[in-house]
């Protein structure tokens, strides 16, 4: 397929053996939406309309001005540069989707701001899980972006001694911005917490 533009701003489409199919006024060009090196030409604006678009492909020829093009990232900067659309843009690249959440997401570094980030934007319907007798296993968060998914798991670990108070929690999971994925509990003789702490890398003696 050869594509062509006379002085007066007609666009000639030939095929292989140099006879005109197609004549317009102006015309939208697309990557196919299902076969690889691929082209749709329609005069709809539709990147899906099939049915009423003319299709070449690089390895049966896509030529312009005359000249083959090797593939189609040099077929649309060609394009763009030697044939005027009639102030149509041939090529409509995906508009970059804005995702407000997932920016504040990546800009979190602290453990709690986290925590009750994946909280609130939280789509599973059942993050805590529990062991036999009650006590918090795991808290897991699956947080759906418009691009993207990421989770936040949170592992709690008990006392040898006194399984019933926490030692630490474990945040793991997309967290690589956290700077302290670990928050450990400090207790006094009575078993009261006397002050909790975050770290990245913890042991308890």
């Amino acid at each position: 397929m050869n594509i062509t533009q006379s002085e007066k701003g007609t666009i000639f489409i030939e095929n292989n053996q140099n006879e005109t199919i197609g004549v317009f006024p102006y015309v939208f060009i697309f990557k196919h939406p299902r076969k690889q090196n691929t082209i749709l030409i329609n005069s709809s604006g539709k990147p899906t309309d099939e049915k009423n678009s003319l299709v070449a492909s690089v390895e049966k020829g896509i030529y312009v001005n005359n000249q083959k093009k090797e593939d189609l990232n040099e077929f649309f900067k060609t394009i763009e540069q030697s044939i005027y659309l009639n102030g149509i843009i041939p090529y409509q690249a995906p508009a970059v989707v804005s995702d407000p959440q997932k920016e504040l997401f990546d800009q979190i570094t602290q453990y709690e701001k986290m925590y009750l980030f994946a909280q609130a934007f939280n789509t599973t319907l059942t993050p805590v899980s529990y062991y036999d007798d009650g006590r918090i296993r795991k808290e897991e968060y699956l947080l759906q972006f418009s691009t993207v998914t990421s989770s936040i798991t949170l592992t709690y670990y008990y006392l040898e001694g006194n399984t019933s108070s926490i030692s630490h929690i474990l945040m793991s999971g997309d967290v690589g911005n956290i700077n302290l994925p670990l928050k450990a509990y400090i207790y006094d003789n009575n078993d009261l917490i006397t002050h909790s702490y975050q770290d990245k890398f913890w042991t308890r003696y």
